[in-house]
């Protein structure tokens, strides 16, 4: 066989080769479309039930405060470094 009928051949083995892996990979991608949907519904549905949450808490915390600021106006910023816990609060362990 002349080297060039030995490269068509190889050339067309390796097309089909991967011919057939694209064939896999499209099968595959079509699995992830058809469940996609009801996963991506269920993050959601997982996030709002997290706000909700965290709405709950706040709300709770708001009450808490017994109409003071905005909780977002009385608490020092979180970077700040400066302890959430009040001075009258806090433990001498020394």
């Amino acid at each position: 066989m002349s080297k060039l009928a030995s490269l068509a051949e190889r050339i067309a083995d390796t097309k089909k080769r991967l011919e057939d892996e694209a064939d896999k990979i499209h099968q595959r991608l079509d699995e992830i479309d058809a469940v996609a949907p009801d996963i991506l519904a269920r993050a959601h549905d997982t996030i709002t039930a997290h706000q909700n949450d965290v709405q709950a808490l706040e709300d709770g915390l708001r009450s808490l405060s017994n109409g003071g600021p905005p909780l977002s106006d009385s608490l020092p910023a979180a970077s700040s470094g400066t302890s959430l816990v009040p001075v009258e609060a806090r433990v001498d362990n020394s």
